[in-house]
This record gives C-alpha cells, structure tokens and sequence, in this order.
C-alpha cells in the first residue's frame, strides 16, 4: 500500500472522483467511501513527487495513454 497515495494523485487527473475511488477501491480491497474521501484530500496531501511519477511511469508503461485516448 506504499503506492496508495501517489497512485490516487497520479490518476486523478484522468478519471471523476467516483469513477477513482470505485476502481482503487476494487483493486486495493478499501471501501468505496473511504477512497473517495481520500481523493478528496489528495490535493492537499504532500507527496513526494519521485513516487508520483514512479507510478505514473509504472501506468503509462501499462497504456495508461492510449487508455487516456481512447476515454476521450
């Protein structure tokens, strides 16, 4: 869960809060709510940015672009 933090910053640009927090949620096994009040947070949380774009290099390697592109 090291990468719970940076992974909320890293796709919240890409996605609406309810849409972040119901896939995180899937995939990190928290409650839909809890994840959605932390993205409501994540703004105003200090992260180191070294592992926001660690995990944002992790996603775009995974096609997080061409996912970007074709959601558009």
């Amino acid at each position: 869960m090291d990468d719970y933090w940076p992974l909320l910053a890293a796709l919240y640009p890409y996605m609406s809060d309810r849409a972040l927090a119901r896939v995180v949620s899937h995939f990190v096994g928290l409650d839909y709510e809890l994840v959605l009040n932390d993205i409501f947070g994540v703004n105003r949380k200090e992260l180191p940015s070294a592992a926001v774009d660690a995990v944002r290099a992790r996603l775009v390697a995974a096609g997080l672009e061409e996912w970007n592109k074709a959601e558009s």
